[in-house]
């Protein structure tokens, strides 16, 4: 993943994985997989989400992990998936006709449906739209019950995005047959671009191959030239099976993580390879994120909220450490004039030893603290020359603020193009601020421009350069 540490769940009609990578993504942490009752995820949905949340929460228990922030992954059957074509067209209109055309495929209105896509492929004419989207009630039981858990979802994807990442290098056709849990999932994809997904209940007897082969011949005019093979359930012979069928070689997935058994790499491909996504939100048109916009922000808020209770926390424990030394010290110094005063006799060597060392130790606790407070960063360190740099003739609605990374973004009006400008310049001058991006889609209007501006904090971000960036999606 590029950027914040988060956790993967993925919740299947049987089972609940959990994954976690350290921060260099070459070794697994946290890993497990637990049974779920039959029928609790069911029907699209969640049967119950508070005993689903109670399965989280005993995990995560279990597990050890404090992490609150994670990406989740629903299980296909619950989304639809549909590549569009779009004739070249601005990007502040591109948005609108995406969600258009989609209601074509879409089984419910569009105003009961979640959605988001990303550019997978451009021409001098024409987009090349990957679209998922998934009914409201359905995502929201899922989230309902991770949020129930005390969890912050940051990300929601499908098992078949997660599949067609780990191929990413492959910018061909290709056809990915993923094998766990008493089903098989079938995914055809050209490069980034996922045409088509298929589930197979093995349980009822269906047969892989054949619906292999039924999935090239639909998409006839997608030339495969790689068979990709994973899942703990996918065998010696059903590879042989799968590229005598289709004539291709067949590939397993090769994967060789840190931490996790070899045998069991397969078994938690999925949650694996959401580990290697990004937290990006749905506005990112090179990412997909089914958690609509509004949910995102509430749960970076909720994120946000609980990096300030741990930053006063820590804090304050230091310096009530620092007092406590100090008040130590103090009350030795006490008792030391109290015993010279009432015989000078009693004076020591050691007692000046004795008291170089107390006074030592409390330099050293209240040195600690001192650095800790000065490199703690608050959100008004952020917002107070936030709030410098604007005029009267900007206003801020809402802001974003991550205390890890240093990443922010603004959401206001500005009265005219000249005072945005003006925002934007006084920002610049700000040595603490870095990539400051404005979208071109801002400046559009004449006047009340609704406008975003993101950048990086330094103190906790990265070395400052500047850059400019594309529209988002609304």
């Amino acid at each position: 993943m590029a950027g914040k540490s988060f956790v993967s769940i993925y919740i299947s009609p049987t089972k609940l994985q959990v994954v976690k990578l350290a921060a260099s993504k070459k070794r697994v942490e946290k890993f497990t997989s637990v049974d779920l009752p039959q029928g609790l995820v069911m029907g699209y949905g969640v049967g119950d989400p508070r005993a689903l949340s109670e399965f989280i929460k005993k995990t995560f228990s279990s597990l050890g992990i404090r992490e609150k922030s994670v990406g989740l992954v629903v299980p296909e059957f619950s989304s639809f998936i549909k590549s569009i074509k779009l004739p070249k067209i601005g990007q502040n209109d591109l948005d609108e006709a995406v969600r258009w055309q989609a209601q074509d495929f879409l089984p419910a209105a569009a105003s009961d449906m979640v959605m988001d896509w990303k550019v997978v492929r451009e021409s001098p004419v024409e987009y090349q739209i990957l679209s998922v989207a998934m009914k409201k009630e359905v995502l929201a039981g899922f989230v309902d019950a991770v949020e129930e858990a005390g969890l912050l979802p940051l990300v929601v994807e499908t098992p078949s995005l997660s599949l067609s990442r780990l191929t990413d290098a492959h910018t061909t056709g290709k056809l990915i047959v993923y094998v766990d849990f008493g089903e098989a999932i079938v995914v055809v994809a050209e490069g980034s671009k996922i045409l088509g997904s298929s589930i197979v209940s093995l349980a009822e007897g269906s047969d892989v191959v054949s619906t292999a082969q039924a999935a090239a011949r639909h998409y006839k005019d997608v030339q495969i030239e790689k068979i990709f093979l994973g899942g703990s359930e996918a065998t010696s012979q059903l590879l042989e099976k799968l590229s005598k069928g289709l004539g291709k070689p067949v590939e397993q997935f090769k994967l060789t993580p840190s931490g996790i058994p070899a045998q069991e790499v397969q078994k938690y491909l999925i949650p694996y390879s959401l580990q290697l996504t990004s937290t990006a939100g749905p506005e990112e048109e090179t990412t997909i994120n089914l958690l609509p916009p509004k949910w995102v922000r509430k749960y970076l808020n909720k994120k946000l909220k609980l990096q300030i209770l741990s930053l006063l926390v820590i804090s304050s424990l230091f310096i009530w450490g620092s007092l406590g030394v100090a008040g130590a010290l103090y009350f030795y110094l006490n008792g030391q004039q109290r015993l010279l005063a009432l015989d000078p006799a009693v004076s020591s060597v050691n007692v000046p030893q004795e008291l170089s060392q107390r006074a030592g130790e409390a330099n050293k606790v209240i040195a600690t603290t001192k650095a800790i407070v000065e490199t703690s960063k608050y959100p008004q360190d952020i917002l107070n020359p936030i709030f410098a740099a604007r005029s009267v003739e900007v206003t801020l609605i809402d802001y974003k603020i991550d205390l890890e990374t240093g990443k922010v973004a603004l959401t206001g009006i500005a009265a005219n193009r000249k005072a945005l400008l003006e925002f934007k310049e006084n920002l610049e001058k700000n040595e603490a601020f870095s990539l400051i991006q404005i979208p071109v889609s801002s400046f559009e209007a004449e006047a009340d421009l609704e406008f975003v501006v993101s950048f990086i904090y330094l103190p906790v971000g990265t070395k400052k350069v500047t850059t400019s960036t594309p529209a988002p999606k609304k």
